[in-house]
């Protein structure tokens, strides 16, 4: 395997592994270069039944703007932009993601929270739907009777 440098400081990523996924850490900032689509199935296993889209979420982001870095797979410039108060970078061409150290316990930890309000705004519209039924069947029982 190719030894590969890190966008922000030129120092050695190195092979990681965290719950079966695959990435790099750089020896120097500790950053994380992850290749397309890894942070995805990593996001998919620290929150399972989520389709946790991180990827595409990142290389969509509105302000993003070419950044200094260059990506240590393909050599392209990459790009910045900001998610959750986060500046990110990533690569367009190959589609891998850069977060410096402490960035990706920062993201996980916000998309719990937003997993926890979906929760809530779940249960709070399937107890309305439940309450409306439950005034139908009362009405409809009410007037059914003669």
């Amino acid at each position: 395997m190719k030894i590969r440098s890190c966008p922000k400081c030129n120092g050695t990523l190195t092979d990681t592994e965290k719950r079966g996924v695959s990435y790099e850490t750089c020896s120097t900032c500790k950053g994380h270069w992850f290749d397309s689509m890894a942070l995805d199935v990593l996001f998919k296993k620290q929150l399972p039944g989520r389709n946790l889209g991180a990827s595409e979420d990142f290389m969509s982001l509105p302000l993003s703007e070419p950044s200094t870095a260059r990506c240590p797979r393909c050599t392209e410039p990459m790009m910045t932009g900001t998610q959750v108060d986060i500046a990110v970078e990533w690569c367009r061409h190959c589609k891998g993601i850069f977060l410096d150290e402490g960035e990706l316990k920062r993201i996980v930890e916000w998309r719990q929270v937003q997993l926890k309000k979906e929760r809530v705004a779940t249960a709070k519209a399937s107890a309305s739907v439940a309450a409306d039924f439950a005034i139908w069947i009362v009405f409809a029982g009410f007037f059914g009777k003669e």
